[in-house]
């Protein structure tokens, strides 16, 4: 989302979090944000 502020970054990745967070096989949730962008990552159960 080039040109957005990191707030409205974060709001963004906070609807996709919510999105992925029943994903059954997934441990838990971790996400960066800075200005370059947004990332999730969902690292997988043993």
């Amino acid at each position: 989302m080039p040109g957005k502020d990191i707030d409205a970054m974060e709001t963004k990745a906070q609807v996709i979090a919510q999105l992925v967070k029943d994903v059954p096989e997934a441990e838990n949730i971790l996400m960066f944000i800075g200005d370059w962008g947004a990332m999730l990552y969902c690292p997988l159960k043993p």
